[in-house]
Order: C-alpha cells, then structure tokens, then sequence
C-alpha cells in the first residue's frame, strides 16, 4: 500500500526563493510524538510528518472520538483541531481521502515570544543575530557601531589614564 501522510511547515521566502523548512512535529492529546522524518522529496529536505495510520489509531483510542494535535517546531506551536463527518465516515483517513477533513488551526501569541525588548535588539545587532535581515545588511550596521564601541573605549581609557598616576 502507498504511503499517506500530511506534512505542515514554516519557511521564509522572498520571489520564487524558498529557504529555512521548519517542519511541525505532531504530538497527540497526551503529548505523545506521534510523526516521523524520513521522507525525503526533490526539494533536498527531509519532512515530518505524520502517517493517515497515526490519525486514524489515536482516532480509535480518544474516549471522546476527537481529534486535538498539538503541533511544534522551532519557531512556534500551535494547536491543531480534525473534524469530519462522522456518521459519513468511519476514520478520519477516510474522510480525508474524501476531500472532507477539516483542520482547524489555533495560534495564541504571547507577548514574550513575538516581541523585541532593546537590550534584545541591541544583542542581536552587535553579534550579528537580527532575525528576517541580510548578513550583508546586518554587518553593515553592526561594524560601525563596534568601531564607534572600540573608540570610546580607547578615549575614555585614555581620560582615565592621568587620574591613576600618583
């Protein structure tokens, strides 16, 4: 038999260029993992993902006959609601097959991972780390500003210097 799964990613791009692939693993009601890697496509990344098989069985072993994911990567996470049609069909890989699967996605964002305090800011411009901006951008405005570090430094050193001697 083919193999069935589903794969969800993050990933930046710009034009026709797609680069940084962040797959979601899928952990379950309980936070058990329930994806796999390994499956590797044209593109010359490896995939998470998670197999109709896996649905399907913790389908089968919910007390309540419902579907709740909680799916992670190393950017976010978010939590995954699956519903269909259950008089209609009897797994949810059927339904799917079908066309009739519904995701619903959850994301809450929370102050504190979504947002730049300054002494973040400044760090991640002085040690080259600004996130969604060129390294060429990024050493352009980070040079100039250990050198103006650099001068300080040596003048106040310098200033310092009569105030030491006896």
């Amino acid at each position: 038999t083919p193999d069935y799964w589903i794969a969800i990613c993050t990933y930046s791009s710009w034009w026709i260029f797609h680069w940084d692939y962040n797959y979601f693993r899928w952990y379950d009601y309980e936070g058990i993992e329930r994806s796999r890697g390994g499956v590797w496509f044209p593109d010359w990344h490896e995939h998470i993902v998670i197999d109709y098989d896996e649905l399907d069985s913790v389908y089968d072993s919910s007390e309540s006959r419902t579907l709740r994911w909680i799916l992670k990567n190393v950017y976010t996470q978010m939590v995954v609601y699956v519903g269909f049609n259950q008089s209609a069909y009897d797994s949810p890989s059927e339904a799917l097959n079908a066309g009739e699967l519904s995701l619903l996605l959850c994301m809450n964002f929370d102050q504190m991972n979504t947002s730049f305090n300054a002494w973040n800011l400044i760090g991640a411009l002085l040690f080259f780390q600004m996130p969604n901006v060129h390294p060429a951008i990024n050493a352009l405005i980070a040079i100039p500003i250990w050198v103006m570090i650099a001068y300080l430094t040596y003048v106040l050193i310098l200033k310092a210097i009569p105030c030491v001697g006896g």
